[in-house]
């Protein structure tokens, strides 16, 4: 009898090649390879529309968020509160010259800082950034604000009208002083360089560009805005969020983590920081972290001077030992 014949092809497949294992496990690799490869194209196309999404994101919340201080002024980005206030000049048909803008962007700055001025029919007692208020507020400016060759501004807060802040502007040479007086009593100045604040030493209206007005900014701000308002708090009874008004025994702790050079800089800015500044205590941390010098009990002078030995001797080596 024949052998029986096993067909392990399925019928009408007779005749076909079949190929070996290491072709079929290279047919096996090659599919997976190409499984991976779509499946890695598949995540750059999903990262890149997800890339493309948080762009345009992005780009949406650029669009929204406005510029609303004087400080984020860039090239080609004004914020509004300027071009309310070029409007104001052109609508008047006014000629402004540098200064005048200047006293333009001093207004400005005193708005955000909470000031309105006197003759403001607000009624909200709000002493804070508004911004609506300074949009409102900056497409004009008070009547006498310029007087031949000065200028003349009178603010308040509006919780606290009796203090008036009166800030007069006038040349000298080609800078501009500005002074603040309250109640005739406290006063703050700072000198400004128009120049520093424009690209060009010409000027006109429509046509000039700004710059550095981060730092013109800040350098009103800290020298009067900032002080006037904290001199108000303090004459009104109320409490400041400032170093002056911190616990002796905290500001000696924040004292005792600076440097020598941090320490005497900030004894220098106001009274009670300097009277904090001279406490025996302090000059003892001071000298036994600077010197590891322990166990002194002495007074203020007595700490002051021999920090000043010690250091004089630290420098002398330092010097001695050359480059």
């Amino acid at each position: 009898a024949a052998p029986y014949i096993v067909l392990s092809e399925p019928i009408g497949t007779w005749g076909k090649q079949y190929p070996n294992k290491e072709v079929l496990n290279k047919m096996a690799e090659s599919s997976c390879s190409v499984m991976s490869n779509n499946n890695i194209n598949t995540q750059n196309q999903v990262s890149a529309v997800q890339r493309i999404n948080q762009t345009e994101d992005s780009d949406k919340t650029e669009k929204v968020m406005e510029l609303m201080l004087l400080e984020d002024y860039r090239y080609g980005e004004i914020p509004r509160v300027i071009t309310n206030l070029m409007e104001y000049f052109e609508n008047n048909k006014l000629a402004p010259d540098k200064n005048d803008i200047l006293v333009g962007f001093i207004y400005i700055l005193m708005l955000e800082s909470g000031f309105v001025h006197k003759d403001c029919t607000e009624i909200v007692e709000d002493c804070d950034f508004n911004y609506k208020r300074l949009l409102r507020l900056s497409k004009s400016l008070p009547e006498g604000w310029k007087r031949h060759h000065s200028y003349r501004l009178d603010f308040i807060l509006k919780s606290t009208p009796q203090f008036v802040c009166n800030i007069t502007c006038m040349t000298a040479s080609d800078d501009l002083l500005v002074n603040c007086v309250i109640k005739d009593v406290n006063s703050f100045s700072v000198l400004l360089d128009p120049l520093m604040y424009f690209t060009s030493s010409t000027f006109r209206i429509g046509s000039f560009t700004c710059q550095n007005l981060d730092h013109l900014s800040r350098a009103f701000k800290n020298a009067i805005a900032f002080p006037a308002k904290i001199f108000i708090a303090v004459e009104n009874g109320g409490i400041c969020a400032c170093l002056q008004d911190l616990p002796h025994e905290l500001l000696l702790k924040i004292m005792s983590y600076l440097k020598i050079e941090d320490v005497m800089n900030l004894a220098k800015t106001n009274r009670s920081v300097c009277r904090s500044a001279q406490d025996a205590s302090l000059w003892t941390k001071l000298l036994d972290y600077d010197f590891r010098k322990k166990r002194i009990y002495k007074t203020y002078e007595e700490l002051k001077f021999l920090y000043e030995i010690k250091y004089a001797r630290e420098l002398a080596k330092i010097l001695n030992k050359g480059p």
